[in-house]
């Protein structure tokens, strides 16, 4: 087929033994555009002969490496046709290429392999660093790597998951997932840094969770990290609250009330997901409503497992449901 658009497109049965050799046609068509560019002051030419060098001297006999080859100068523009049509074939198979690396990506994730997650995630930035799906999703890959690794490899993982973050909220600042997986990764982040930055990355989470839900008011993670934001700091010490806005201006205004307001929603957009239950019976024990903490651990024991961490999720539950058992007795 390729042998048959060359020799038709040239309309010069010299090209068909080439083909049959099995010459590259990129080979003839380098010579072709080289050649035609050093000779387009001479109009009057309208075809020449060249020798050139096909074959390597050392793999074939001395007769056949010359190769006289009649080229038509008319046949440049067809030339630049196939030339761009070859172009377009590479740009769609590249774009073929970063979706099926995603669908990798999907399915590794779906089945709890973050590292497999992770590299097909990291193929497809290669191959495309504008595809936001690609980024946001290498940055929840990295966290996921992050969450269960040695120190050393959990901070590479957490800064990697901020950068690409970072750069998919500047290539698509309208998708709530991007400003979600912000919101985490500087969380993380903020747990590895003190004073000021500390101060300041937790300010930006709270900010980033608030964009993603502007953007998406059932993104029930965002409402999840919201939540979480709300009670770490509404249950710091005065200590620490008093020595934060001393130095540093003080912290966004938060409450253990609205902690379980965005936890509620979290659990009630995706009933699903245990840690939403698990974190909002955590949340009404540090204000000590125990019957409604229960309730909560009660959900995470009974309902099935449907994420990599609901076991340690469970046992945390059952854990903790022994102690407000006994705060109801």
């Amino acid at each position: 087929m390729l042998c048959s658009s060359i020799h038709n497109s040239y309309q010069n049965k010299t090209f068909e033994p080439l083909c049959l050799r099995g010459i590259p046609f990129w080979k003839l068509l380098n010579f072709s555009l080289k050649y035609t560019y050093n000779q387009s002051h001479k109009k009057e030419i309208h075809f020449f002969e060249k020798e050139i060098d096909i074959f390597p001297k050392k793999r074939y006999p001395t007769e056949t490496n010359k190769l006289t080859v009649q080229l038509a100068r008319p046949a440049m523009k067809k030339v630049t046709v196939i030339s761009l049509f070859l172009i377009l074939i590479v740009s769609i198979v590249s774009a073929q290429t970063v979706e099926e690396y995603l669908t990798k990506g999907n399915e590794a994730f779906e089945a709890f392999d973050n590292v497999a997650a992770l590299k097909a995630y990291k193929a497809a930035v290669a191959l495309d660093s504008s595809n936001c799906e690609a980024l946001w999703k290498t940055a929840r890959a990295h966290i996921d790597v992050g969450e269960n690794a040695e120190e050393d490899i959990q901070k590479l993982n957490y800064y990697s998951a901020e950068k690409v973050s970072r750069k998919a909220v500047a290539v698509c600042p309208d998708n709530d997932m991007a400003h979600l997986e912000l919101a985490v990764s500087v969380g993380r982040v903020a747990l590895m840094e003190g004073g000021k930055k500390k101060v300041e990355l937790s300010r930006e989470v709270k900010s980033e969770a608030l964009k993603a839900l502007e953007l998406n008011p059932n993104n029930d993670i965002a409402h999840h990290v919201l939540a979480r934001w709300n009670r770490e700091v509404s249950n710091l010490s005065w200590v620490l609250k008093k020595f934060a806005k001393v130095l540093y201006g003080g912290l966004p205004e938060a409450s253990n009330e609205k902690a379980v307001e965005h936890f509620s929603k979290a659990a009630e957009i995706d009933p699903s997901f245990l840690n939403h239950h698990l974190e909002l019976g955590i949340t009404y024990e540090n204000m000590k409503e125990w019957a409604k903490a229960k309730e909560c651990y009660d959900k995470v024991i009974e309902q099935p497992a449907t994420d990599s961490d609901d076991g340690d999720h469970k046992a945390e539950a059952k854990k903790r449901l022994e102690k407000v058992a006994k705060k109801l007795d």
